[in-house]
Parts: structure tokens; sequence; C-alpha cells
């Protein structure tokens, strides 16, 4: 299996936290970038995309996943991180009530079609099928 992002390494900045406020920082300024940049933006999911690696995703305006490449988790809730609250109503425009539920309480792992039927990503795709007519 691949991974497209599995997020921070929770381990090293436990051991660094002299470096949290400047790592912080650098993400929502890498968010903020996504979000608000002047044209589509796309995430090709390749692999497993976990707690701030999803987060990236999200901010895209289209996501796809490769068919059976990983999961998708939100897993802030097992490690007991709470979201700010910019990035709880990020979650709560791009997903459904239901899906975002089950995504914060549940820390719940999809699979690519799980996330596809839950409007996660768009559609799961075989690699190599990504072209213009995802887009349309």
């Amino acid at each position: 299996k691949k991974y497209f992002s599995l997020g921070l390494d929770l381990k090293y900045m436990g051991k660094t936290l002299q470096l949290l406020p400047q790592t912080a920082a650098m993400i929502s300024k890498t968010y903020k970038k996504l979000l608000t940049l002047n044209m589509p933006t796309v995430a090709a999911i390749n692999g497993h995309a976990f707690g701030a690696g999803i987060f990236i995703a999200m901010c895209c305006d289209y996501r796809y996943m490769r068919r059976n490449a990983g999961t998708i988790c939100f897993p802030e809730l097992k490690l007991e991180i709470n979201l700010s609250a910019g990035w709880t109503e990020l979650l709560q425009h791009k997903l459904t009530p239901n899906t975002f539920r089950d995504c914060i309480l549940k820390a719940k792992k999809w699979s690519s079609m799980e996330s596809a039927t839950a409007q996660i990503i768009d559609a799961e795709i075989e690699c190599g099928d990504f072209d213009q007519n995802y887009m349309d």
C-alpha cells in the first residue's frame, strides 16, 4: 500500500514542543494557500490519508482516490486532539452531516469505496484512469 500523507509526526513533535507554534503556523499557511488558490485544486489520493494529510486533501476542490489503495481517517479523537473551530467548520462545509459525525466522533477508517459513498472523495479511480472527464 502507498501513502498520500499520514499527517504530522506527533512523537517527534512531542519531543520538540518548542517547534510546535512554528509548525502549526506553517501548516495553516499551507492549508490557507490551497483553500484560496485562484484555480481549481485536485487531491489525487494514492494511498492512506490520515490526520493532517487528509486535511490537505479536504482543502482541495476535488478529491479522487485510487481504488483499494488505502484508507482515509480523521484520528484526532483517538489521539485526544481537539480540532480548532476553523477546521471543524471546514469539515462541516465539505462533508455531509452523518459523514462529519462518523469522521469526528468515531475516527472511522474509510476505504476508497466507502469514502466515495460517503462523499468524502468525489470518486475512486483506477491508477492511470484520471482524465478531464472526472472534472466535468
